[in-house]
């Protein structure tokens, strides 16, 4: 605006909201149109690097003018996010551990503080995982991971011997027990 703050996008004076269902009806990220897709048929609003925003972040090269929390609430369901290994520790970072990091245990409870919203209990995220500098591990993430009550409940494990992916309705509805992350890996 005017004075110099950035404010999100918006076609009209009136905010876009993104979870359009009825209330108490089926809604599966955003629509209940969505429940009858399978996972691989959705398409995902990426947000790349998503731990580098000019909010949180105090080193130059930041991605993003906003923090991940406000991208989720936004609509933004699948999350890039930059592993790195920097001083021993596992960060998100921006390619260097200078540039963007964040402590990955502090993003992973922003992510678990937006699936455990009463509000957004009918969305599944993908997180998509660079491994990137320091020579981080795959394990290592695992262990960050698992440090954070109930993130690795909530993860999907494709079976090895299914070609098939489930449907949304299936991720947000098994019960008891909800698979609402889909975790991809690369480069690690």
């Amino acid at each position: 605006d005017k004075d110099g703050d950035a404010k999100l996008p918006s076609s009209s004076d009136q905010q876009y909201m993104f979870i359009q269902c009825d209330e108490g009806g089926e809604c599966c990220n955003g629509n209940a149109l969505n429940c009858d897709l399978r996972l691989n048929e959705m398409a995902f609003a990426t947000v790349h690097n998503a731990n580098s925003a000019r909010e949180s972040s105090s080193a130059l090269g930041y991605n993003h003018l906003f923090d991940l929390d406000r991208a989720l609430v936004a609509g933004y369901r699948a999350i890039n996010l930059d592993v790195c290994k920097c001083n021993g520790k596992i960060q998100f970072c921006h390619n260097f551990c200078d540039f963007g990091s964040r402590d990955a245990t502090q993003v992973l409870l922003e992510i678990m503080k937006f699936l455990m919203n009463p509000d957004h209990l009918s969305e599944v995220v993908v997180l998509i995982f660079q491994f990137s500098t320091g020579n981080p591990t795959v394990e290592e993430l695992y262990e960050v991971m698992q440090d954070v009550d109930g993130f690795t409940e909530l993860m999907y494990v494709h079976p090895a011997d299914s070609s098939e992916w489930p449907l949304m309705r299936d991720l947000v509805k098994r019960r008891p027990d909800p698979k609402r992350l889909v975790v991809f890996q690369y480069n690690g």
